[in-house]
């Protein structure tokens, strides 16, 4: 019933209405998934996912608020499968903590954001490693077979805590991380930029605060890492050519196509290995960012330039993913410049000039990344 400032009711808005506003949707949808009773209700409830989408991209011009609302969907079906998970497993046999990696982890959530998770669980003496290791992977294969059913594919590169390489105990997990900062070769440089993400979905936030500690008790201290990881900033040049033309270089140029996810690296790059060096707890792009200008750690004015281009970036990735998914094809990040407006192009020329900059900072600080 809606009332008037008498009290007096003036009209009824039923449930249909209030499902469809781009404020309200979100909490139903969230609601709905926490109060599921089986992993198929989950799944059913993030149907909802797509249209919640657009109804919010629709009624705003920022992607941060969409990329926060399908973050809460994610870690809402992650929550409560673990839940339904453990009413069957019984008990966890130690304190556990499921984490997020990725865009996930980040909280950057899109319409084709695959499942990169993760477990550390405790060590109590007298335990026996491996039948705690393989008890919390078959909690993690419950949670993914669930999080798959709900339109959240596996990761192609197995990021996930069904998996011996990403369940592991805290001990197990520090050993890992140290090795790889000792190599730091193929392999290892990539598992170290997922992990860098990682973020507490659901479990005892001490395990994720002490192994946090660990990472930024060393990182800081390890030029050589952070040289490397810069690498990952600098791997994608943005594509200019001259002055108003924008190109795209080797087959892509000829075919007027580029992905976005490849666009966004360089600034989810710099502020990954930036705010490890300042030990900044934040794990979405911006809040890295706002940190570092808190910090005074940007040039003047980088702290606008540098979201103007991740909002549009990330804008635009968005509205191709829906634009796929209307079109009955599988939504990618791949933008096809013809079908960019005029304004859009200068956007995007923007956006490739913040991103060189933000390369420019990288490069005065680690010139032998050039």
């Amino acid at each position: 019933a809606v009332e008037d400032v008498s009290g007096a009711i003036t009209g009824v808005v039923d449930k249909e209405a209030l499902i469809r506003s781009p404020r309200y949707a979100p909490l139903v949808v969230l609601r709905d998934i926490a109060r599921a009773a089986t992993p198929e209700e989950i799944a059913r409830r993030c149907e909802r996912t797509v249209p919640l989408a657009a109804g919010l991209l629709g009624s705003t011009s920022k992607p941060r608020p969409v990329n926060s609302t399908l973050t809460s969907v994610f870690d809402a079906a992650t929550v409560r499968l673990i839940e339904l998970a453990l009413q069957d497993l019984g008990p966890a046999p130690a304190p556990f903590a499921w984490v997020a990696f990725g865009s996930q982890g980040r909280g950057e959530v899109h319409l084709i954001s695959d499942q990169d998770t993760g477990l550390i669980y405790g060590l109590p003496d007298g335990a026996d490693a491996d039948e705690l290791g393989a008890w919390f992977r078959s909690l993690g294969a419950r949670v993914s077979q669930g999080l798959t059913a709900a339109g959240y594919p596996t990761c192609r590169g197995l990021v996930m805590a069904s998996e011996e390489r990403w369940c592991r105990s805290l001990p197990a997990w520090i050993e890992t991380f140290d090795g790889w900062l000792r190599r730091m070769d193929g392999q290892d440089v990539t598992d170290l930029s997922v992990f860098l993400d990682f973020r507490l979905v659901r479990g005892d936030a001490a395990l994720v605060g002490e192994l946090r500690r660990h990472v930024h008790a060393t990182i800081p201290e390890q030029r050589g890492v952070q040289f490397v990881l810069a690498r990952n900033a600098l791997a994608f040049r943005p594509p200019l050519r001259l002055p108003g033309n924008i190109y795209l270089g080797g087959a892509a140029e000829s075919s007027g196509r580029f992905d976005l996810k490849d666009a966004l690296q360089p600034i989810v790059a710099f502020a990954r290995v930036y705010s490890e060096r300042q030990r900044i707890v934040a794990t979405h792009t911006m809040e890295r960012i706002d940190a570092l200008a808190e910090r005074e750690l940007l040039p003047s004015g980088g702290r606008e330039e540098i979201a103007d281009a991740y909002d549009f970036l990330m804008g635009l990735r968005l509205e191709t993913q829906l634009a796929d998914i209307r079109a009955g094809r599988e939504p990618s990040s791949v933008v096809e410049l013809a079908t960019l407006t005029a304004i859009q192009r200068e956007l995007l020329r923007g956006a490739f000039g913040a991103i060189a900059a933000v390369q420019k900072v990288a490069e005065r600080e680690f010139p032998e990344v050039s």
